[in-house]
């Protein structure tokens, strides 16, 4: 028996086991809200950032039908993100790529997920968990993925835990990389 690679459940995952209800979470690619709505059901604020406002629309119609009101919507690039943000925040979910059934020509860019994510490292707090999702079969992924990749070689090994799924999968398959802030030396468990 086989099972498939499940990009979005690995990232909850690995997410989930520092997520509580007094922490703030960031959902640097909004799209179709169901990570902003994951986050929400599970952290006491949320805010979610999309470039387009037909996706923040779907997500609000998520978020009211599933009767959440702590997420903040934010129609900008994620790469802004530290013009938005008023508090810490604990972690930080990025879904690269384009909107599915929508513009593909809308999608991550290279250089301001690079800039968002140098951000987010620097100031997630730490024990914290920043998740990111790197579609490698569209026009421009592999750029995209290699260029978080090289980002992510930058950040301080003493700071910064770095795991990735999908890297020995097939071309196309996605690619997720979790990135854990130490506390102390160590990492956050939970409790």
């Amino acid at each position: 028996m086989t099972h498939s690679f499940n990009a979005v459940r690995v990232a909850h995952e690995a997410i989930a086991h520092v997520l509580g209800p007094s922490m703030v979470a960031l959902d640097a690619t909004a799209g179709n809200g169901y990570d902003t709505v994951f986050l929400a059901k599970r952290c006491r604020r949320v805010y979610a950032f999309d470039i387009q406002a037909s996706a923040l629309k779907k997500v609000q119609a998520r978020l009211k039908k599933e009767a959440l009101n702590n997420v903040m919507l934010i129609h900008d690039n994620h790469a802004r993100v530290d013009k938005h943000l008023v508090e810490p925040f604990h972690v930080a979910m990025f879904n690269l790529g384009y909107l599915p059934n929508s513009d593909k020509s809308v999608k991550t860019e290279p250089h301001s997920t690079v800039r968002a994510l140098k951000i987010v490292c620097d100031n997630v707090l730490e024990g914290g968990v920043i998740t990111v999702i790197c579609y490698r079969g569209h026009a421009g992924g592999n750029e995209e993925t290699e260029a978080v990749q090289t980002f992510i070689n930058t950040l301080d090994s003493n700071v910064f835990l770095i795991r990735k799924y999908g890297a020995c999968a097939h071309k196309n398959t996605p690619l997720t990389i979790v990135i854990h802030k130490t506390l102390n030396g160590g990492l956050y468990d939970g409790s």
